[in-house]
């Protein structure tokens, strides 16, 4: 059992869903296969109050159901906020519904932090599209612009393309007659193109004697450079560990041998490549270029942007979503994009507020503020806010 939830919560659910939809599209869409998400949800909760009359608890037993109760509040709370009749009731029916769905999670977001909440109307034939919502919190009016990739569609990077990549970041280790570990952190798909620039930032950070992890957001990667020691010369056998997470590994070492016969270990390197099924960091920044025209010129505005990593393994999406952050954060400058007060990458889970509880329906936030922007942030992520886990990407965005 995930949670049990009321007899109320559960009839209350199916009422926000039939009042919304309309209880005979939701009948009919129910039997018949279609992507829309709610006829599942609905037919779920009827289904759920139907084998438990008589209950007042009712056992919610997987992760559909969760959602279904979560989604309905969120439409209710949404359908009362100004703006919603015409911003958001055309889309629900429709292929937009995805879409509308994420600007009514965030709007409830605003209306837990005590904001004046409100949908903006699109203007007919306006040349630039509006944003999606305004928060006010008394004299001050935040704009807030939501944007939700597309679900993730894994592509493999060619065996061939890896071994290009490591002969080129061999060839660059050559340069140098220090010990080197390096771990190329793809995103998505290794592009061809990319090998050569990715041995010439290996290069650079290796002449000004970088250690650590560099993101390089136009070319999807991340670098990850550190000095490994040289095994020991008493052990009998030298050897260098390689961690086995990785795609491709490789490690070796120069050895020299004195007048005395002794084997000295001159220099070691290691290499390794790595995969995260996620959105290219080049895809992230472009919903944020797009995002950002959407806020009107001389004003404050925030940008949602939801993201799918149900193929990221659980190790990683710490990770990425800070290498996504350091991706935004590179394009705050004091003179550039100052209308962005922060943007906050979000992602669907299921997740528990302790390892004791059940997980239940919530969402991942990674705040990356610009800091030459300022801005109260409280309301971007709520504070005891169960459903939410942040990353906050403070010290990416002071980079």
């Amino acid at each position: 059992m995930i949670a049990p939830s009321s007899a109320a919560e559960i009839a209350k659910a199916c009422s926000v869903l039939e009042r919304e939809f309309g209880a005979k599209w939701l009948a009919r869409k129910a039997k018949v296969q279609t992507r829309h998400r709610v006829p599942s949800w609905w037919n779920s909760l009827v289904d759920l109050k139907d084998n438990h009359q008589g209950e007042d608890e009712i056992p919610v037993t997987s992760a559909d159901m969760a959602d279904a109760l979560e989604m309905s509040n969120v439409i209710d709370v949404a359908s009362s906020i100004k703006g919603y009749e015409e911003a958001i009731a055309p889309r629900l029916k429709g292929a937009g519904f995805s879409k509308a769905l994420y600007e009514m999670q965030i709007a409830k977001f605003g209306v837990q932090a005590d904001a004046q909440v409100q949908f903006v109307v699109p203007a007919p034939n306006a040349p630039v599209r509006n944003p999606d919502l305004s928060f006010t919190f008394g004299e001050y009016r935040y704009w807030v612009e939501c944007k939700k990739k597309d679900a993730y569609i894994d592509s493999k990077t060619e065996d061939t393309l890896w071994q290009r990549l490591e002969a080129a970041i061999e060839k660059t280790l050559d340069i140098t007659t220090d010990s080197y570990g390096v771990v190329v952190i793809v995103y998505d798909k290794l592009n061809e193109a990319a090998i050569p620039s990715v041995a010439d930032a290996l290069r650079s950070a290796i002449e000004k004697r970088y250690l650590g992890e560099l993101t390089h957001p136009t070319l999807n990667i991340s670098l990850w450079l550190e000095q490994i020691p040289i095994p020991d010369p008493s052990q009998e056998r030298q050897t260098l560990a390689v961690p086995t997470h990785l795609k491709c590994a490789t490690a070796w070492m120069d050895v020299d041998r004195d007048a005395d016969g002794v084997f000295h270990v001159r220099k070691a390197r290691r290499i390794g490549l790595y995969t995260v099924d996620s959105h290219r960091l080049s895809a992230v920044i472009q919903s944020f270029d797009r995002a950002r025209k959407q806020l009107p010129k001389d004003s404050k505005g925030v940008i949602y942007i939801d993201l799918d990593l149900s193929s990221i393994l659980p190790q990683d999406v710490g990770r990425y979503l800070n290498a996504a952050g350091r991706a935004i954060a590179g394009l705050f400058r004091p003179s550039h994009n100052m209308r962005v007060v922060a943007v906050v990458l979000t992602s669907s889970v299921m997740m528990s507020a302790s390892e004791s509880e059940s997980p239940m329906p919530g969402m991942l936030r990674s705040l990356c503020r610009n800091p030459y922007c300022n801005g109260t942030l409280d309301w971007v992520v709520p504070v005891g806010d169960f459903s939410s886990t942040a990353y906050r990407n403070e010290d990416a965005g002071a980079a």
